[in-house]
């Protein structure tokens, strides 16, 4: 078993043997076998004390998936099918006594090779863009674990929260809406219907709720806009109740609706786009008229938009969406009665009208409020994934869509990849 002294020593051995075998794991084989790859060179084998090992030592071990950066411990056993990178893995008892191959020891190499091999073929921007993209999938992977945990554990009604769509349609009409509002026809919720899921979900809850919002579309261009918020803060007498609003139509709302507000406790939610709109003037009204007032776009006007990335084709796996998802139950969505995990899914059928897909929701999709005895079976459909979610590629989904009023076109939710 060789042990390599300096870089002259091992090119030596690489111009002169052919049988060259790697004994040993962990970054050591890293910088080999770049080193072997960039002097266009290919061992023989790589060679190991066991096939099977703890699941730490294999971690360590970059996975041979195109998109799996490291190796998880269900490919242990079968260590990568006996390659990696394509090249064989043996035991080392089956070759320490045969003279016709080399063995270099990884595990007593010496710092001072291993640093001059790095200087020679890792540049400074390689460098700096591996820390990078390891940086980033560790924030990832962070991310991924808070969700599975939040999604694991066993929710409580303190936790549960639902909106409602009082109008499909927008005055508005913002480039990619989740909502699919600049698809839809017109198209209000009937008070009735309202208030019998509201009381339903009442009943469930024991009238508890984390908060509700009535959105749209544009709630506002509703008629009968008031009812619902006497018929919500009825049977939600301490929930947050929030109307969701781009503003425009504030200016016009009777003194009925002002009163309606300050009487139900409404919490005014106002997103702000940047149209010219003077926002200002109707933060200042909301507030002298005594109704709490909430940004629902944060500190300044909203300039960027989701590109979702629907995939029509239906063909991602749901669980990994789901799992990546950061709308998935943080948006929970009531339709005459059924509940959704995502507003996405009870609108889709505005978009298949128009462009004549067929991205189905199926009774898998949702949950009936009225065939359900309580609560925690709510919170436990809400915990995992649905069938539609194959329809979405959260991997490709990007913030930063430029605001502006939407053209009605494919491709603002079916991005071409």
């Amino acid at each position: 078993m060789k042990s390599i002294i300096n870089l002259d020593q091992l090119n030596n051995i690489l111009k002169n043997n052919g049988n060259v075998c790697l004994y040993g794991l962990g970054v050591n084989l890293e910088i080999f076998l770049d080193y072997f790859e960039y002097m266009g060179y290919h061992p023989f084998c790589i060679l190991v004390d066991q096939y099977t090992i703890s699941p730490f030592e294999y971690s360590l071990n970059p996975s041979k998936r195109a998109n799996l950066p490291r190796s998880s411990f269900s490919e242990t056993d079968m260590m990568l099918d006996g390659t990696y990178r394509s090249i064989p893995i043996f035991r080392i008892d089956n070759f320490i006594n045969n003279d016709q191959y080399i063995i270099i020891n990884l595990n007593l190499e010496n710092e001072d090779l291993l640093e001059d091999i790095c200087k020679k073929i890792y540049s400074p921007y390689r460098l700096k863009k591996e820390y990078w993209d390891t940086e980033n999938k560790i924030i990832d992977d962070l991310q991924l674990i808070k969700n599975t945990i939040r999604r694991s554990l066993r929710s409580t009604v303190y936790d549960f929260h639902f909106e409602f769509h009082l109008a499909e349609h927008c005055n508005l009409n913002c480039i990619g809406c989740t909502h699919f509002s600049p698809l839809a026809e017109p198209e209000f919720l009937e008070v009735e219907d309202f208030r019998n899921d509201i009381e339903r979900l009442s009943y469930l809850t024991g009238g508890n709720a984390r908060f509700i919002n009535l959105l749209g579309g544009e709630p506002l261009l509703h008629p009968e806009i008031n009812s619902f918020f006497k018929i919500a803060r009825e049977y939600f007498p301490e929930a947050k109740i929030s109307i969701v609003t781009n503003g425009i139509l504030l200016p016009q709302m009777d003194n009925c609706f002002w009163t309606s507000c300050r009487e139900n406790k409404i919490v005014i939610a106002v997103t702000e786009y940047p149209i010219g709109f003077d926002y200002l003037s109707i933060r200042n009204k909301i507030r002298n008229e005594n109704i709490e007032f909430e940004s629902f776009s944060g500190r300044q006007e909203r300039y960027e938009m989701w590109s979702l990335f629907l995939d029509e084709r239906g063909l991602n796996r749901p669980v990994d969406n789901f799992m990546k998802c950061q709308r998935s139950n943080a948006c929970v969505f009531c339709s005459h009665g059924k509940l959704f995990p995502c507003p996405t899914m009870a609108s889709i059928r505005h978009f298949n009208r128009i462009f004549d897909t067929k991205m189905e929701i199926s009774e898998s999709d949702y949950i009936d409020i009225y065939k359900v005895s309580s609560i925690q079976e709510i919170l436990d459909f809400l915990k995992n994934p649905v069938p539609f979610c194959r329809f979405c590629n959260v991997e490709k989904r990007k913030y930063g869509l430029l605001w502006q009023q939407s053209k009605c076109e494919k491709n603002e939710w079916c991005p071409i990849d």
